[in-house]
């Protein structure tokens, strides 16, 4: 199963990799790692007859709504905090740190 995602990778890298430059390598691996965790779910399951899905599927969404709320709030962090403390690569590094770090 494993192999279907490292062929649909590097099909999908060939395929984006013209039009998206880096940002395609990125989408091509997001997809095949996606696709491969599926794959791998799906074989689990057929192994084991209850692994407990409804839970895993709740556990996931909330997991998706905690991520969004943290991603939200460190963006408005940053984008005020860059807006006051502009400055050099390493000011702004710093400045993002502090942000993510808030937002968690």
């Amino acid at each position: 199963m494993l192999a279907v995602g490292f062929f649909v990778n590097i099909a999908l890298n060939l395929l984006f990799v013209d039009y998206l430059a880096h940002g395609g390598l990125a989408v091509a691996m997001s997809i095949s790692a996606i696709l491969s965790t599926i794959l791998l779910f799906v074989g689990l399951k057929r192994k084991m007859d209850v692994i407990g899905a409804t839970r895993i599927i709740k556990t996931f969404f909330k997991v998706c709504v905690a991520s969004d709320i943290m991603g939200i709030a460190a963006y408005y962090v940053f984008a005020f905090s860059s807006s006051v403390f502009y400055g050099t690569t390493v000011l702004n590094a710093v400045v993002l740190a502090v942000s993510v770090g808030i937002s968690l």
